[in-house]
């Protein structure tokens, strides 16, 4: 399913198709701000924050619809025109509250207010992370409980995450770098030959060793990322594919690049 939020706190689901499947509020009182989707298929998670640093675990729930037995007499006995029971929607989606989260605390003893969210697994151990200002992360178990607190070299916020399994890519004032959540660090990725500002930065939804980063120029580049740390240029598409800023996308194996028109 495809998940459109809005500021009110609702959430959207369509199908490939685009058809609407589901629409549910969220129940967030202050104006949402963030949304992130569980990488995994075994359970379908959706975790939404709002500008006042509440979290809330959503469970989604998606099966085939099933015809029930009085629909079935029901339109045998009709005499009106008859209509396939494949017209419609055929799934049934729900959504339920799993858990209220609230990130703790600063080293400071202050609110830290959330700039990014996601969700990553590593060896089956899912964790919910936060980006904030001054490159500074907060990870936390599925159960809400604090496992990290991670401080940078980062001057600047935490803008957005791409994750795939345990890969998290993280962007941050033109620069991107990867949190390892094995050692619970984070650091910048330095790319011989590469130069310039970063605007967008993906996983490869097939291959978590490669990054793909979209520069201010609007050119697209494959970089091949070892240990999560050595980088090296792997690929560079054709110049000019989009005009700037470029915002990309991963799935099966492609990439999906999205551009200004151009004229």
């Amino acid at each position: 399913l495809l998940v459109a939020a809005q500021r009110d706190g609702t959430l959207r689901f369509f199908t490939p198709s685009g058809e609407l499947a589901m629409s549910a509020s969220t129940g967030h009182e202050a104006p949402l701000a963030h949304v992130a989707i569980s990488p995994l298929h075994d359970e379908y998670l959706v975790v939404t924050a709002d500008e006042n640093g509440l979290v809330r675990v959503h469970k989604v729930s998606v099966r085939q619809r099933r015809v029930s037995r009085e629909e079935r007499l029901a339109r045998r006995s009709s005499v009106e025109d008859k209509l396939s029971q494949h017209l419609g929607s055929q799934i049934n989606a729900t959504l339920a509250l799993s858990r209220r989260l609230r990130m703790p605390n600063g080293t400071d003893g202050r609110p830290r207010p959330i700039t990014a969210l996601a969700l990553a697994s590593l060896q089956g151990t899912k964790y919910f992370i936060a980006g904030h200002a001054h490159g500074a992360f907060t990870v936390l178990t599925r159960n809400g409980t604090l496992h990290a607190r991670i401080e940078s070299n980062l001057t600047s916020s935490i803008e957005r995450f791409s994750v795939h399994l345990s890969t998290v890519v993280f962007l941050s004032d033109g620069h991107w770098g990867i949190v390892d959540l094995e050692k619970m660090e984070a650091r910048l990725i330095r790319c011989p030959h590469f130069e310039g500002r970063v605007t967008s930065a993906i996983v490869d939804a097939q291959q978590q060793a490669r990054v793909v980063v979209a520069d201010e120029g609007g050119d697209v580049w494959a970089l091949s990322v070892h240990n999560k740390r050595q980088c090296r240029i792997e690929h560079r598409f054709p110049k000019s594919l989009a005009l700037p800023p470029v915002e990309l996308a991963s799935i099966r194996g492609y990439t999906l690049a999205l551009g200004r028109e151009y004229g």
